[in-house]
């Protein structure tokens, strides 16, 4: 729409549809319809007919994944991530940037309950656990039959640092050091 030139009153117009709908569509806050995005991508003056489709086919995903029960959903600990990961299934490739710790769809267990128990918003040690089996769940679109991949730039002190103790951190290195050696996954540390 932005390169368009068109603002979102103009889109919410042509679709017969409020400001603020406009602005949860772009946001991805409610599926969209398919005579929607043909409509947007006209006025858009979109015209290529390969990226529509493609459009229309993350919608139909998108709908799809709505009305799907998840993995995740056994996991309330998740709650206010649920979004996030229920793209994360759907998605064919993640870029992520971890400054402070190694990033989530590459912790091991130990490395992620560390991180839990040192959290001043994780006191119930069962809660802690099913949070750990939830992060631990998630990778397992780094292995499954369309691999998710991966790319994750990690800042060095984030491995420099001490978490869980050393033989936790040793652990994890390995781990990260293994799932870097695989072709979908690619591991950059930055000083």
């Amino acid at each position: 729409r932005d390169a368009s030139g068109k603002t979102q009153q103009q889109a919410a117009q042509v679709i017969s549809a409020t400001n603020s709908k406009i602005v949860k569509m772009e946001r991805g806050w409610v599926p969209m319809r398919d005579p929607d995005i043909r409509t947007l991508c006209e006025f858009y003056g979109l015209e290529d007919a390969k990226t529509v489709g493609r459009l229309l086919e993350v919608a139909r995903m998108d709908r799809e994944r709505r009305k799907a029960k998840g993995w995740w959903n056994q996991y309330p600990e998740l709650r206010s991530l649920v979004e996030y990961v229920a793209l994360e299934d759907i998605a064919t490739g993640v870029r992520t940037w971890q400054g402070a710790f190694v990033p989530g769809l590459l912790q091991t267990p130990d490395y992620a309950r560390a991180l839990a128990v040192g959290n001043a918003d994780w006191d119930d040690p069962d809660e802690i656990e099913r949070f750990v089996e939830a992060k631990i769940a998630r990778q397992a679109r780094l292995a499954d039959s369309a691999p998710l991949a991966l790319w994750a730039i990690v800042a060095e002190a984030a491995l420099r640092q001490l978490v869980g103790g050393r033989e936790v951190m040793r652990a994890q290195l390995a781990h990260l050091a293994e799932a870097a050696a695989e072709p979908n996954v690619t591991v950059q540390v930055v000083p």
